[in-house]
């Protein structure tokens, strides 16, 4: 039981690596009007730790390096790639070697079809000079 106290206790010493990719990630975040929050997921998402204390205080950085501009595109596009229903789609219409204008014809056919059916509330009342 001792040796998991002291090891709790133990402050961490952060890496120059990582202190420079959190002032990256804060620029990035301060740039696109992200919230603090998605700062220390990428960190956590990066390194696999969440952000120590002591690099919090950290000022976002004037540069940032390609390899970390990449790492937030990937964010990105698996963001992307996981909530948009109509991306999984197309890709899924792309693996199955159909076209993935498909969609936009479906749509459009439904766009079509709803602007054609009568409404409820217009045709069923006489207008006001009819009367």
């Amino acid at each position: 039981m001792k040796k998991k106290a002291i090891i709790c206790c133990k402050k961490q010493r952060v890496s120059q690596k990582r202190k420079d990719w959190y002032a990256q990630l804060l620029a990035i975040a301060k740039h696109r009007g992200y919230a603090l929050g998605w700062v220390s997921a990428a960190f956590h998402r990066k390194f696999g730790i969440w952000p120590p204390k002591s690099i919090l205080s950290t000022p976002p950085s004037a540069a940032v390096m390609p390899e970390v501009m990449g790492f937030v595109g990937l964010l990105s596009h698996e963001y992307r790639k996981s909530v948009d229903v109509e991306y999984r789609q197309r890709s899924l219409l792309k693996a199955m070697g159909h076209d993935p204008t498909l969609l936009d014809k479906a749509k459009e056919r439904r766009l079509q079809e709803q602007a054609s059916l009568p409404t409820e509330g217009k045709a069923s009342k006489p207008a006001r000079n009819e009367i």
